[in-house]
């Protein structure tokens, strides 16, 4: 057995999924529950024990234990692996020449713990942990705030930390890996980087502390910068991390949209306004690698950037990441779906989010309802900038007019609706007397081309499934290879369908390779029946046939919960109902095929072919 079915074997579903939703029965060994992946009232979402796999039938998600871990934590296969075989206890191999990094980061990653629990210590426990909480009193930051971001202080004292750490075991050369000491310039030994400062984790995807954000607090050194932020190490990367996006990604995946911010406090303050689905930038520009982390979970990105000079340019630049303006930055560009938004709001509420959020935290709340397309964010901002000017004395009106036009046109080229862009046209064609043809022109002749993967597919790797409870087709076909599944031997023996031509492809797929797993294993071992499901889900994988496997699991699940307990014989009965629905349409067009035949021979006076198709029509009329 290897090392993934190890971990399958020793990892309940059930208990994985409950320690992020809560989990409801719904009958022996399956349960119900609200999807994590989208918002809903009522339960749809689905966990079989039996299966051990999940269903969501209001979304489509689905799958195992590592598909679960994966769309919950954004993460790719290695690292839900690996997070699944800590949790279980199984070894995976090892690859030698990382075994020395693999130690030396488990260090650093040490180091950082103990130095956010130094430093929460300081904050919450010592007298001169009292300013600082005065402060963070003073800006609306609760206990409970504190303890959830876990926010600490550094001490003034130049080697509190470094002793700390000296006396638990850390080694001079870890702490300075991890960036929470420096070496004396003109001296023998070591000081603390940061000191008398408001300290701010950053934390990994599972809360794991890489590295700090240290706020200057009230009264201290003002040659100093306002917030330093950890040096890169082997566990901190700055362009490739978010913060508070270990608390936030729950409610982003529930919400399907998150919102971007520039300020650490201000991820703060929008939580505990209970506006959840927020990530702080850090003060940093925007990177691909961060889109690229935010789209595993949504595709909806809002921005809230400062709405000055610096903020505009700040979001052109993330534009440009998403839609790839230039044939330069084709390789940046991200998924074709990816919708950006932008949130804005009068100065007078504040100059930020943790500022608007002290006055009146209501009116957060209902600006990230109002958040525009990037399109209509810009299109509003470069029309005021030209009336603006027009107002303005000097300067050619239709000099500005031009300019305007060349400052819209990129923004333009993303709107993929046609009657979108047809209005947004005829406002540009309004406001400059310039033809909507020769306005659209220009954007056609401006658009880059982009290349993109073929989505084409063969009929072995089945068409994209996507359930519905409500279609009588999808009903149909997983009653019949639902049950089928649990009794393979009535399936593929008794109740088998003619011709495969009378099915859809998908469920084409999953009978020929049922019949392929059922012909290549002994019939007569005792635990064949209840193993069948695993056999064939784990042919379907090797065969790179996902649309098939979400299909099979939404077909067990759906009737694992309508016709649970089923006996063989009226089990027999429903899929020979569902198997019929297939025929009966088949047979349907196939009528429709000959009626058309027969009309044109008899158009043609063809006595010999209508002779023929006559036969073929009373005889399919008999079957």
């Amino acid at each position: 057995m290897d090392a993934k079915e190890l971990i399958k074997s020793k990892v309940d579903i059930a208990d994985l999924i409950s320690g992020y939703l809560v989990l409801k029965s719904s009958g022996v060994g399956s349960f119900k529950g609200l999807c994590p992946f989208h918002a809903e009232r009522t339960p749809s979402f689905h966990v079989s024990k039996e299966r051990q796999i999940f269903k969501c039938f209001g979304c489509d998600k689905g799958g195992d234990i590592f598909t679960f871990l994966m769309e919950m934590e954004g993460i790719d296969f290695p690292e839900a692996l690996k997070q699944l075989a800590e949790k279980s206890g199984v070894e995976l191999p090892k690859n030698r020449p990382n075994e020395i990094k693999t130690a030396s980061t488990a260090l650093v990653s040490q180091a950082l713990e103990l130095a956010a629990k130094y430093y929460q210590a300081i904050l919450n426990a010592t007298e001169s942990g009292e300013f600082a909480r005065q402060y963070l009193e003073q800006r609306g930051i609760t206990t409970s705030d504190c303890e959830r971001f876990r926010l600490g202080v550094a001490p003034l004292a130049w080697t509190g930390l470094f002793s700390a750490l000296a006396g638990r075991g850390v080694t001079p050369e870890t702490m300075l890996k991890a960036g929470l000491i420096s070496k004396r310039v003109n001296a023998i030994g070591f000081y603390d980087r940061f000191r008398n400062r408001l300290m701010i984790p950053l934390c990994d995807l599972n809360g794991g502390v890489v590295g700090f954000t240290a706020r200057q607090l009230p009264g201290g050194d003002t040659e100093q910068a306002k917030y330093i932020n950890s040096p890169e190490s082997e566990v901190y990367h700055k362009g490739k991390l978010l913060y508070g996006l270990h608390l936030a990604k729950t409610a982003i995946k529930k919400l399907q949209e998150v919102i971007v911010v520039e300020g650490n406090l201000d991820v703060i303050a929008s939580h505990r306004a209970g506006v959840e689905n927020v990530v702080g930038s850090s003060g940093t520009a925007i990177t691909h690698d961060q889109l690229k982390l935010l789209t595993r979970y949504c595709k909806r990105i809002i921005f809230c950037l400062d709405h000055d000079k610096a903020g505009d340019e700040a979001l052109k630049r993330v534009i440009n990441l998403v839609y790839a303006f230039n044939d330069q930055q084709v390789e940046s560009k991200l998924s074709d779906d990816l919708e950006v938004r932008v949130i804005g709001w009068s100065q007078e509420f504040g100059k930020d989010p943790d500022e608007l959020i002290a006055k009146d935290s209501e009116q957060w709340r209902r600006i990230v309802l109002q958040s525009k397309p990037v399109v209509d964010y810009f299109f509003e901002l470069e029309l005021e900038r030209f009336e603006t000017a027009v107002i303005a004395p000097g300067g050619g009106k239709e000099e500005l007019k031009a300019k305007l036009i060349d400052n819209l046109i990129p923004y333009l080229r993303l709107i993929r609706r046609p009657d979108l862009l047809h209005l947004y046209l005829l406002r540009l064609a309004d406001l400059t007397q310039v033809s909507q043809d020769i306005l659209r022109t220009m954007v056609t002749q401006t658009t880059r081309t982009i290349v993109k993967a073929s989505s084409t597919f063969t009929t072995t790797s089945a068409a994209k499934f996507k359930p519905s409870q409500l279609d009588p087709s999808w009903r149909a076909g997983a009653v019949w290879v639902g049950l089928g599944v649990k009794n393979p031997a009535i399936w593929l023996e008794r109740v088998k369908s003619p011709i495969l031509t009378d099915l859809p492809e998908l469920w084409a797929t999953l009978y020929s390779a049922g019949e392929a797993v059922y012909n290549s294993t002994q019939i007569d071992q005792g635990e064949f029946t209840t193993d069948f499901y695993q056999r064939l889900r784990a042919y379907l994988d090797e065969h790179s046939l996902s649309p098939a496997v979400q299909a099979l699991d939404s077909a067990v699940l759906y009737t694992d919960e309508i016709f649970a307990g089923l006996s063989p014989k009226l089990a027999e009965e429903e899929m020979l109902k569902g198997l019929g629905y297939f025929i009966k349409i088949s047979k349907n067009l196939r009528k429709r095929e000959l009626e058309a035949e027969i009309r044109e021979a008899e158009r043609r006076g063809d006595q010999t072919q209508l002779d023929l198709l006559m036969n073929k029509f009373q005889s399919l009329m008999k079957d």
